[in-house]
């Protein structure tokens, strides 16, 4: 029979290894922004992960102007690439924001993307999607 002591010796590290691994910082890579001249809003691409063994995430979040990208998860638009190894992050570095009018933000990303987040209306900004596919890249 396993004494209480060893089995707290192998117990105890285990806990702890998932404890810090849970509570990993995440960090957030400016791509991109795109400030509106007239709302006061500024639309900032980034790429986001959370540690050595977590996945890159993509994200859009609309944030003040004047402000600095928090380290918080997107607000907007959120998604992973699900296609094979190989692309090289292009999947998630294909999100682009464009300001197309006072109150309206076109965002394009690519259509093989995996879309966990994606709001159409934030705090009287409305956006608007568009999909790139593979083949309209190559034109």
């Amino acid at each position: 029979m396993i004494s209480l002591r060893l089995r707290l010796l192998c117990i105890i590290p285990a806990f702890f290894a998932f404890s810090v691994a849970a509570c990993a910082r995440c960090v957030n890579e400016v791509l991109g922004e795109a400030t509106s001249s007239t709302t006061g809003w500024k639309a900032v691409t980034f790429l986001r992960t959370c540690g050595a063994m977590s996945s890159y995430t993509a994200g859009l979040t609309i944030i003040p102007a004047n402000e600095k990208l928090p380290s918080d998860i997107a607000n907007v638009l959120a998604f992973g690439d699900t296609t094979a190894p190989g692309t090289d992050g292009r999947i998630l570095k294909s999100i682009h924001a464009t300001w197309v009018a006072k109150d309206t933000l076109l965002v394009t990303y690519d259509a093989r993307a995996q879309v966990g987040l994606q709001v159409t209306v934030f705090r009287g900004v409305h956006v608007r999607y568009s999909l790139e596919s593979e083949t309209s890249k190559q034109r």
